[in-house]
């Protein structure tokens, strides 16, 4: 556990980190923050987890910013030399961005303001069909650049479009259609939903999984001739980079069996 606003737990090499301030709808204030970058920092660190999930419990996923907080306090953050609001957050957005390994989001109930920023950070978000969503930054007085920005990496700007200006919710399934989250399933079979995703994940290859998010986020800053290069490049270092993982993969599939890796 890394704080009581976070609960931290491992299981079956995927580290679950579970929002845990449903008082406060897990609103991001500072005990949400720190214990979520903590456990990022924690998981992403420790070689026998392959993957990060992020949940929540009550009813609300995430409400966004705390608006009553000071965030510039550095007592309220822990003192002098503790990160800063600001600070923290950009820890958790570089982190996510950066990740070398699957982040899954489990979103069982609202995601709102820094919520869907949240969800956006995942690389796969699972959503019941009670949850909601809201880009509402604008309704705040925020221009919401950093929201921009996460939009934009997720590849949704353009669908999201509508809905950063006017701040409305929306349900799952317009969420699920502009590509924000992945799949919504009844809420019964949410944990189910994402038990059944992680048993695929843990079939690929690790080292493999991670340049392929190095891949993504390099082709994502070059033209198209700079990305060929890249490509050609990858391409000849691929098979001296990986080359224990890509001889066990075709060892495994000419043997009929698992590769060593697969859990």
């Amino acid at each position: 556990m890394a704080t009581d606003a976070v609960l931290y737990d491992v299981r079956k090499r995927y580290a679950w980190i579970t929002l845990n301030m449903p008082e406060k709808r897990n609103a991001f204030g500072f005990p949400i923050i720190q214990g979520l970058d903590r456990s990022l920092e924690r998981g992403l660190a420790d070689p026998d987890v392959r993957g990060l999930v992020i949940s929540h419990t009550g009813s609300v996923f995430c409400a966004g910013a705390d608006l009553k907080l000071n965030r510039f306090d550095r007592e309220a953050a822990g003192g002098p030399g503790a990160k800063s609001f600001p600070e923290t957050l950009a820890s958790i957005w570089g982190q996510l961005w950066s990740a070398p390994k699957p982040v899954i989001a489990r979103v069982g109930g609202g995601a709102y303001g820094a919520g869907v920023g949240l969800v956006c950070g995942s690389d796969v978000a699972f959503a019941s069909e009670t949850a909601e969503f809201a880009i509402s930054e604008l309704r705040w007085g925020r221009a919401g650049a950093g929201m921009v920005l996460r939009l934009q990496l997720k590849g949704i700007l353009g669908l999201a479009h509508p809905y950063c200006l006017s701040g409305e919710r929306f349900g799952a399934r317009v969420a699920e259609r502009i590509g924000l989250v992945h799949k919504v399933v009844p809420a019964g079979d949410l944990d189910a939903a994402v038990e059944e995703y992680l048993g695929k994940a843990r079939m690929c290859a690790p080292g493999a999984t991670a340049q392929y998010k190095a891949n993504c986020r390099a082709l994502a800053d070059l033209n198209a001739t700079e990305a060929n290069q890249y490509v050609a490049r990858q391409s000849a270092q691929m098979f001296e980079k990986q080359l224990a993982e890509f001889n066990e993969g075709k060892a495994a599939f000419q043997e009929k069996r698992k590769p060593n890796w697969a859990l």
